[in-house]
């Protein structure tokens, strides 16, 4: 059951969020080459005491230490150890739950991306959703941290934030072009060399931008043509509906469509949003 909070909660669960906030940025600068992940955990314990916060996960179900901190590819939710010593370079994930006047706040941040636009390839995705749209969207942008900013991109929808709608942010983020959203948007096999494609391109100021691709369910388009592109007004005056065409594919069936995905290759990045993922990924180049 979940119980509507009134006005002095809602304060106390964002004072709890603010104390935890305040650990996590000050426990950045101790991050460095040569400690270990167990002391960091030390350090963390000692900081969250000092704002007033109790720290959650000790001895939650026996566990031992006040956060969870794992080093580069490494498993999220990893254990602080006297094992693992960080090395310079290292990016960090520091995952930590506090207690604030029994309301509880819970923060994990990466460290070591975003201190450069996009490097190491590393993107935070969301869609440009809302009723306030860019103008909100962007006010918002405003009071994130400078490592956020310089990883968020935006990615166009099938209904409402089209490409048209996200172009408005280009100057402000990366944005991703996923061309199966858009295609359910407006039935339109976008090019590469589209106006729209390429300002997509210049919103990664040098970053080799990303592309999502997928195409409508085998189930769903079970008679299709694999050598025909689907024509989404033709589909849709058949009864199709575009909440059954936007689903993912569970590996890429249709050669035609295929084909136009792999024009934006040179240009992009293609992340495969086919359920297969890896298995999806090896046939679409094969």
């Amino acid at each position: 059951m979940i119980s509507i909070k009134n006005k002095v909660a809602l304060g106390k669960m964002r004072e709890a969020g603010h104390l935890l906030a305040s650990v996590m940025r000050d426990i950045t600068p101790a991050i460095l080459g040569g400690v270990t992940t167990k002391e960091l955990d030390a350090e963390i314990e000692q900081r969250m005491r000092l704002a007033g916060l109790h720290p959650t996960c000790k001895g939650f179900k026996g566990y031992r230490h006040v956060s969870c901190i794992s080093v580069n590819d490494s498993v999220v939710h990893g254990v602080p150890s006297a094992a693992i010593r960080l090395q310079p370079g290292d990016c960090v994930t520091v995952d930590m739950v506090g207690a604030y006047k029994g309301y509880h706040a819970d923060m994990a941040r990466w460290m070591g991306y975003g201190a450069d636009w996009h490097d190491h390839g590393f993107k935070i995705n969301v869609h440009l959703s809302g009723k306030g749209g860019p103008a909100k969207f962007l006010r918002t942008l405003g009071r994130l941290s400078t490592e956020a900013r310089n990883l968020i991109t935006i990615e166009n929808d099938e209904l409402t934030n089209g490409i048209d709608v996200t172009l408005a942010v280009a100057d402000h983020v990366a944005l991703v072009l996923d061309i199966h959203h858009h295609w359910i948007n407006t039935g339109e096999y976008i090019t590469p060399t589209d106006p729209r494609a390429q300002r997509v391109i210049e919103s990664w100021r040098g970053v080799r931008p990303t592309l999502h691709y997928s195409v409508s369910r085998e189930d769903c388009l079970v008679d299709h043509s694999r050598t025909v592109k689907p024509d989404l007004s033709a589909l849709l005056a058949q009864g199709y509906k575009k909440q059954k065409l936007r689903a993912h594919s569970d590996f890429y069936w249709n050669e035609a469509v295929n084909d136009w995905a792999l024009t934006f290759a040179d240009q992009f990045n293609i992340q495969c949003e086919a359920k297969g993922k890896n298995l999806a990924r090896d046939q679409l180049y094969q």
